[in-house]
């Protein structure tokens, strides 16, 4: 499983209508707006890195009004374990 936060950057005014089609999809599992560099995030569950490039490419970057886009895609490591490798602070 592949979890990612899509940062999206919209042309002014077709907010609405950008919003209004990421929330139809069904792999996109919560949307918000958001004040800064970018004006939507969303959250985005796919079986893989494929399915990934799936929505971003050919669904969410195809909508339009939207001018770009910024992937974060979320390490399956919890925060509660230490990263292989890593060094603890003493």
């Amino acid at each position: 499983m592949v979890t990612a936060y899509v940062l999206v950057k919209v042309d002014p005014g077709k907010e609405n209508t950008v919003a209004q089609e990421i929330v139809r999809v069904k792999e996109i599992t919560s949307a918000s707006w958001t004040y800064g560099f970018c004006d939507i995030i969303f959250k985005v569950s796919v079986e893989s890195i494929q399915g990934l490039d799936e929505i971003v490419f050919n669904r969410v970057r195809k909508i339009p009004g939207v001018t770009s886009t910024e992937t974060i895609i979320v390490s399956p490591i919890p925060i509660t374990s230490s990263r292989a490798g890593g060094t603890s602070a003493a």
